[in-house]
């Protein structure tokens, strides 16, 4: 009697081995998926371009992408729908520091009088900056001033 109570208590310790080894397995695995998820996450989230739209996608930048290292003079592409232009325009400002900020103007790169988009390019020349932080904010052209009107999108950048 007591040799089968020995083989059941064998057979019941290795299953409870064979149990807690996949559960471990199963922790670190699951550890890795999510730690790979969060990883995936916050990559999104560097390369979002924030914006206040409250519309449907108005402004998609091409270069540069959010938080890359740009310098002068920095060309600016993507595509705009055409309400945010005004005679083929919309001004893009580049903060980088305290007081220190440059402005030019996206140009439309096709007809602009649609709500299609259309694809704009700016240039901006600045000198170097003391900062290593910046933004560049592309704003809606409006003409009219009224503030129900204005819309922007801003991106980080970096400087070297």
């Amino acid at each position: 009697m007591m040799n089968t109570n020995k083989g059941l208590f064998e057979r019941n310790r290795v299953l409870v081995t064979i149990i807690f080894l996949a559960l471990v397995a199963l922790y670190f695995a699951t550890n890795a998926y999510v730690r790979d998820s969060t990883e995936k996450i916050t990559q999104t989230l560097e390369n979002t371009v924030v914006t206040d739209n409250v519309e449907a996608e108005l402004v998609i930048v091409d270069y540069p992408r959010p938080n890359s290292i740009v310098e002068s003079p920095l060309t600016v592409r993507g595509r705009a729908r055409g309400t945010w232009f005004f005679e083929a325009n919309f001004p893009v400002i580049l903060n980088f520091g305290l007081d220190n900020e440059m402005q030019s103007y996206a140009t439309a790169q096709g007809e602009w009088m649609t709500e299609d988009f259309v694809g704009f390019e700016a240039v901006i020349e600045f000198p170097q900056p003391t900062a290593d932080k910046g933004e560049l904010i592309l704003m809606k052209a409006n003409p009219s001033g009224l503030e129900e009107n204005e819309d922007s999108v801003m991106i980080p950048v970096r400087f070297r």
